[in-house]
């Protein structure tokens, strides 16, 4: 039974709070340290090579000479994205099964790890498929847990798209907009009034502006 499987997940995970944790905080240089092994030894049975060189941790340094795991920005390696995608999906998993009394543990378990937050740092990966995943997920996330701080990184992610033609970024907007628009119209929660209140007019102005972008774009595309 899907009840039974959850509850096993969720108490071998501490209701996903050690995954919570891989996700650019205090395991992130752990989960990188280890992706970039496996890639080295990628290199190594493709190249047929034991040279120490190849394949080694593209890592940056602070000043007292620490390794330092890449900004979430300039993550690139696709173990890493793997692990990011296996648990974004898993969080959405228990978020869409929240009628199952574990799963809605496991929800208010990640809601106090700052969940939402944590998924919005998490979309500035390079990768469209990850951030497909983190809109699905918010998508099934109740809207009256978002504070104020994330509608605030949600229209901030509209602001900061420059092309919207590029790979899926499209298809990100659309669920962005579709989740701005539940909040909009959000009548029975504090979410909805806050959202309306303090975010209201900047929402309809990055809106507008994606979609009127969005039409030259096609426009263009036609008359090539």
């Amino acid at each position: 039974k899907r009840s039974e499987k959850a509850q096993e997940v969720a108490e071998g995970l501490n209701k996903l709070r050690q995954l919570m944790h891989f996700l650019g905080l205090t395991k992130y240089k752990v989960l990188w340290e280890h992706a970039e092994n496996h890639v080295k030894l990628d290199a190594r049975d493709a190249r047929g090579m034991e040279d120490e060189t190849v394949g080694l941790p593209r890592a940056s340094a602070d000043k007292a000479g620490t390794t330092k795991a890449p900004e979430l920005g300039q993550q690139t390696n696709h173990y890493v994205h793997s692990v990011f995608l296996a648990i974004v999906n898993l969080i959405g998993w228990f978020a869409a099964n929240k009628s199952i009394p574990i799963c809605a543990a496991v929800n208010q378990s990640l809601n106090e790890e700052q969940r939402e937050t944590v998924l919005f740092r998490l979309l500035a990966t390079p990768s469209d498929e990850i951030r497909n995943a983190i809109m699905e997920c918010m998508d099934r996330i109740d809207t009256a847990e978002l504070e104020t701080e994330e509608m605030a990184q949600l229209i901030k992610l509209l602001e900061e798209q420059v092309n919207i033609g590029a790979g899926e970024t499209e298809k990100v907007l659309s669920k962005v907009i579709s989740l701005l628009t539940k909040l909009a119209m959000d009548n029975e929660t504090e979410a909805g009034r806050v959202f309306r209140n303090d975010h209201g007019e900047a929402a309809v102005e990055e809106v507008a502006d994606v979609l009127y972008r969005n039409a030259l774009r096609r426009t263009n595309d036609d008359q090539e």
